[in-house]
């Protein structure tokens, strides 16, 4: 409904009355929508890619240093691209899936995760096919 947002609407919810910020159990605070300028978006989030590239490279380089003796890859499925692939790590012929995420906070981590899942499915229909 918001991409055909007419003006009619637009005068209902400017005329709703609004009821102060409160908070909730679990410490969950709402407060309102900010309203960022379009190009000013633009330019935090290209700010925020080239400082998170730069700090996942540093870190691939490091898994790269760390696991030489496995000889890690980066492999390129349906899903994505792994970031790194350590191929029989512990020698029952298993693979070790890692997912770099500069960023620690908890969306970060959730989108790793999901990765991983992605990646391993993907991965083993392309093991299967070979």
């Amino acid at each position: 409904m918001l991409d055909v947002l007419s003006d009619q609407i637009i005068k209902r919810i400017l005329s709703l009355k609004r009821t102060p910020t409160q908070a909730h159990q679990g410490g969950v605070h709402e407060s309102p929508l900010k309203n960022y300028d379009q190009e000013e978006r633009k330019a935090v989030l290209a700010s925020k890619a080239v400082t998170y590239r730069k700090r996942h490279n540093r870190m691939t380089a490091a898994l790269d240093r760390i696991f030489t003796r496995f000889h890690p890859i980066t492999e390129t499925t349906p899903a994505g691209r792994c970031d790194c692939i350590l191929t029989d790590y512990d020698g029952t012929s298993r693979d070790l899936l890692i997912e770099a995420k500069p960023d620690p906070d908890k969306g970060s981590m959730r989108i790793a995760i999901g990765q991983l899942f992605d990646y391993n499915r993907s991965l083993a229909k392309c093991f299967n096919e070979r």
